[in-house]
């Protein structure tokens, strides 16, 4: 049900299928129909059409809305890389065919760079919500300043890594950096009237979260490589002996 309170959030099914959870997916299927058909009973279908049109044209990717309307993907808050890119564009007068490209860009690689770390490496569930968190930070068209309460998971899944497992310094350093610039509160690294050094740090964090995430799972491949070094080697001696 959790994967489903955002819709970004619902990445973390995609990863659970990719990592071979099975039981996960269908729960979370099975849960996420169960909510449209009360939602759809209790709203009626027409207000679900709306929602959609209204995600497809104001939610997405360069969202281009009327002059004078609230647009989500301009808004001073959104720090995800559609938000920050569509900023930039609209200063600059980039077109909107690289603001498309670039979020698009962004979003292939956190979403890839995630499904790589989960896929068939025994990933456990908490590092698959982990991961499937900090991905949609950057894959979510609008991730606003309070979604960050989110990274709350993903932190304290580099937490428990440093806790149970022999990992290196670097990415506990970054995971370290990514909490700090996460929780300041606006104004800390800017100004109250301006925001945007505060949405960059943290658009920075973010990216930093992601690689420290990564760089415990490649930490988790290291040392599994030499445990089975070490037993393949501890179990040839014996071997060596018998054929002597």
């Amino acid at each position: 049900m959790a994967a489903w309170a955002k819709v970004s959030p619902a990445l973390i099914i995609v990863l659970a299928a990719v990592a071979g959870r099975g039981r996960t997916v269908r729960a979370a299927l099975a849960t996420g129909l169960a909510l449209l058909a009360l939602s759809i009973a209790l709203a009626g279908w027409d207000a679900h059409a709306s929602w959609l049109a209204m995600v497809q044209r104001e939610l997405g990717y360069a969202a281009v809305r009327p002059e004078g309307t609230f647009n989500n993907s301009l808004h001073e808050w959104n720090l995800s890389p559609n938000g920050v890119l569509s900023r930039a564009a609209a200063a600059a007068g980039w077109p909107r065919g690289a603001v498309l490209a670039g979020a698009w860009g962004v979003a292939i690689l956190a979403v890839g760079a995630a499904a790589w770390a989960v896929r068939g490496r025994g990933a456990r569930p908490f590092e698959v919500h982990a991961l499937g968190i900090a991905a949609g930070f950057l894959a979510s068209g609008t991730t606003w300043v309070p979604h960050l309460s989110l990274a709350a998971i993903p932190l304290a899944c580099c937490l428990q890594r440093a806790w149970t497992a022999r990992t290196g310094w670097l990415p506990l350093a970054a995971a370290a950096v990514a909490a700090v610039l996460l929780m300041l509160p606006l104004g800390a690294l800017g100004t109250p009237t301006d925001p945007s050094a505060d949405i960059l740090g943290k658009l920075s964090g973010c990216l930093l979260l992601m690689a420290a995430l990564l760089g415990l799972r490649g930490a988790d491949d290291e040392g599994l490589r030499k445990a089975t070094g070490s037993g393949a080697a501890a179990a040839s001696g014996p071997a060596r002996a018998a054929a002597g």
